[in-house]
């Protein structure tokens, strides 16, 4: 049986990929990694209960510097095991700094992604963003 790792597996995105490859059942290991935890998500309780079979790490890449080490990390498996499919699937809609700035971090994030699914040999990696940032202001009356 394949093993497969979601990044962003806890965004609506994510969370729909993971739940589907549970019901299939072809996979021994799924893994996501997400900031955020099933516990505190927008799920409905039955994908929260579904979510206890697969493995959650909480974790935020950060820069550079971070997330070699924290790659590692997420990428490890036991007995010279690989991961077959890795899926970065982002879902975000939070403006991070200057638009400028969070362009360049999902550009990062993604090739830190890449990068790290072909030093640990995995077979296939698939890149899926959803990204929406709504510049809004408040209205405000004088009166």
């Amino acid at each position: 049986m394949a093993n497969i790792l979601i990044f962003g597996g806890v965004s609506p995105l994510g969370k729909n990929i993971a739940l589907a490859a549970l019901q299939r059942g072809t996979y021994a290991r799924i893994r996501v990694v997400d900031t955020q935890v099933p516990e505190t998500a927008f799920f409905q309780d039955w994908e929260r209960k579904a979510f206890r079979q697969v493995e959650v790490l909480q974790m935020n890449l950060g820069y550079k510097e971070e997330a070699d080490e924290r790659l590692a990390k997420v990428f490890h498996l036991p007995d010279q095991q690989k991961w077959d499919v890795v899926v970065s699937a982002y879902f975000d809609y939070h403006l991070h700094g200057k638009y400028s700035e969070h362009v360049e971090l999902f550009r990062r994030r993604a090739w830190q992604i890449a990068v790290s699914a072909q030093a640990y040999g995995c077979g296939v990696m698939i890149y899926l963003m959803q990204m929406g940032v709504v510049k809004w202001s408040p209205k405000v009356s004088v009166t």
